[in-house]
């Protein structure tokens, strides 16, 4: 099983019964988490890919910190027709936050727990009109908000599939006789159980 996260240390206890489960059915799991976010075909460029970014200006890389990909589009595209093609995207709604007035020209994006404000500060710093994550606090919206910032947040699992299915790709190039199957991730982050 390939995945971008282990369970996570800070969720007590979830990560000895994954692994109690994956060894009670004799699976191996192989994850990838930091190096997978900052690949030229990691989760950032693997989003920018699927939302139809023209030119990649910057990969997102890490330097100390990490820092967000940047990519743009060769014709302007509305900020709704954006909204709406990453919700169909990663089917499930993302929301918005338009904080200017113009077309979507030039984005910012870094996947999953990009929503710190270091990090919108870089993609205003690379000349963003809008930024993209999968996760946002008070402070990401209002930031983005006084930063005149177009914001996006899908979930963090969403944002950052495709770069694990590119990379299963890439697996399966230099091992064909591999069977690659997409395990079904549930939508509970912004759609949780009422």
């Amino acid at each position: 099983m390939i995945t971008h996260h282990d369970a996570w240390d800070f969720i007590f206890g979830m990560g000895e019964e994954c692994r109690k489960e994956l060894q009670k059915h004799q699976i191996s799991h192989f994850w990838i988490h930091g190096p997978l976010d900052y690949a030229s075909f990691g989760t950032c460029t693997s989003l920018m890919e699927k939302i139809g970014i023209d030119e990649i200006i910057q990969y997102s890389i890490f330097n100390n910190e990490g820092i967000p990909g940047i990519g743009v589009f060769k014709e302007p595209l509305s900020f709704d027709r954006l909204a709406n093609r990453l919700s169909c995207l990663l089917d499930e709604p993302a929301r918005s936050w338009r904080n200017n007035g113009k077309e979507v020209k030039r984005v910012g994006i870094m996947t999953g727990a990009g929503h710190s404000t270091d990090y919108l500060k870089l993609a205003l710093d690379g000349g963003c009109d809008t930024y993209i994550t999968g996760e946002a606090s008070l402070y990401t919206i209002q930031y983005a908000q006084f930063a005149g910032l177009n914001l996006l947040v899908g979930s963090h699992t969403f944002t950052e599939i495709f770069g694990v299915e590119t990379f299963a790709g890439k697996v399966k190039l230099s091992f064909p006789e591999v069977k690659i199957l997409k395990l079904k991730e549930s939508h509970f982050e912004l759609n949780p159980a009422t």
